[in-house]
């Protein structure tokens, strides 16, 4: 199945099941294969983004494809929570790669309790580690 729709000619589209895969995305490899290939859906290719190592900047120039690129890469909460840092008007973002591998957390996952204790430290207002973790490795 493609990524992207081709029936018109002018515009690649990602198609739902790209977008879906963005929601879904598997981050046993970590961060950089989505933004891999989120770029790799990115209409037009080479414009709007700008990378420099972990740190992104990217434009969707209100080109509708790259705004629901955009979305989907929102609705996607573990990335979103670990990388976003700011948004803009105009549909500009800013993205970071935490250092280290992230991985998820088995005991968040399960809802068991541990996730019941961060949800407790986090109503004291303690800093607590959620849903990922991230380990470290210089």
């Amino acid at each position: 199945m493609s990524d992207l729709d081709t029936s018109n000619p002018d515009y690649d589209y990602p198609t739902e099941h790209s977008l879906r895969k963005i929601r879904r995305w598997d981050f046993a490899d970590g961060y950089s294969p989505l933004m891999d290939y989120v770029k790799s859906l990115w209409w037009p290719s080479g414009w709007g983004w700008h990378q420099q190592g972990r740190h992104y900047r990217i434009s969707t120039g209100g080109w509708s494809g790259n705004e629901d690129v955009m979305y989907a890469l929102g609705r996607n909460f573990q990335f979103w929570s670990q990388c976003w840092k700011v948004h803009r008007a105009g549909g500009h973002y800013a993205f970071e790669i935490p250092k280290g591998v992230v991985k998820p957390n088995p005991d968040w996952q399960k809802g068991g309790k541990k996730r019941l204790e961060y949800e407790a430290r986090q109503r004291e207002g303690e800093q607590t580690s959620g849903p990922c973790t991230v380990e470290v490795s210089e």
